[in-house]
């Protein structure tokens, strides 16, 4: 009788009495640490790189540059060195083109409570000149992912920001908008993957940083911090040097013509970039005619 009384009260009223989500994400913190399991890299459209002057590409990295040609640009998606030639890059210091890029973050909920993200933005900035070293230019595809936020570090203290789109025809740049987390809200929940993708905008300085991501979990504030692996995120505005025409509305000005835009000019101690045998090592690099 007194079993039976027991087990009727805490039938009854255990809902009221115990939060049992928060008591298994107790439990679970003792075998997992994470609130959230991540996974971050660049999204690049294709080989788009920069280098701080002083540092150059090994003969290696050279030659499977010359290889690369004009006809085996269908299946550079497949060629399975192109990200180990981007990691390489990345590793002697070269950064990516602010806007040709972004970055992509896919987490996953390991907590049966909600984890509501509160803001994302940018810490442990470091700003420096652009990089003027080796730029290697291989024309990215069109099209990607869907962005939804956008760190504009032309800002003292950048924060997410929704995206107003460019158009990649007239050459209108991607450009940031209201404060994301004042009209959208972000949750990450127990075993799903989602991806945030986060584009760069830039034209002063080239830019190292980790990015934050402030949350909530049951009722505790928490935050967790990311970088590329050990490394801090790198990304640059191209040098440019002598900057191309543009209208009100951001879009690049047409020659007489009307079939090309006026060009603007970029300087680098060296430029890989596509040419009438592939892709090859540029002269008069400093005074290249580019689309900045």
């Amino acid at each position: 009788m007194i079993v039976a009384v027991i087990v009727t009260v805490g039938t009854t009223l255990g809902p009221d009495l115990f939060d049992i989500p928060a008591i298994q994400d107790d439990l679970r913190e003792w075998r997992d640490a994470d609130d959230f399991r991540y996974a971050v890299d660049y999204n690049d459209p294709a080989i788009q790189l920069v280098l701080p002057a002083g540092v150059d590409l090994t003969a290696k990295q050279a030659a499977y540059l010359k290889g690369w040609s004009l006809a085996r640009e269908g299946a550079r998606n497949s060629d399975e060195k192109v990200p180990d030639l981007l990691k390489e890059l990345r590793e002697i210091g070269a950064a990516t083109p602010v806007d040709v890029t972004h970055i992509a973050i896919s987490v996953e909920g390991r907590r049966r409570q909600p984890i509501h993200v509160d803001a994302i933005y940018p810490v442990q900035i470091h700003r420096t000149a652009p990089y003027s070293g080796t730029l290697v230019n291989i024309t990215p595809e069109g099209g990607g992912d869907t962005l939804q936020m956008m760190f504009n570090f032309d800002e003292i203290t950048p924060r997410a920001r929704t995206t107003i789109d460019g158009d990649d025809v007239s050459g209108a740049p991607l450009k940031p908008g209201v404060p994301y987390f004042d009209k959208h809200t972000l949750t990450i929940e127990d075993g799903k993957e989602d991806e945030i993708n986060i584009a760069m905008t830039g034209t002063r300085y080239a830019v190292s940083f980790k990015i934050r991501i402030d949350y909530r979990i049951g009722g505790q504030r928490r935050h967790q911090i990311i970088g590329y692996g050990e490394r801090p995120f790198l990304v640059t505005p191209f040098n440019c040097v002598d900057p191309a025409p543009r209208d009100k509305r951001g879009n690049f000005v047409m020659a007489k013509d009307g079939r090309d835009i006026v060009m603007g000019h970029i300087s680098y101690d060296h430029i890989w970039a596509y040419g009438r045998n592939g892709i090859e090592s540029k002269k008069n690099t400093h005074w290249f005619e580019f689309e900045c």
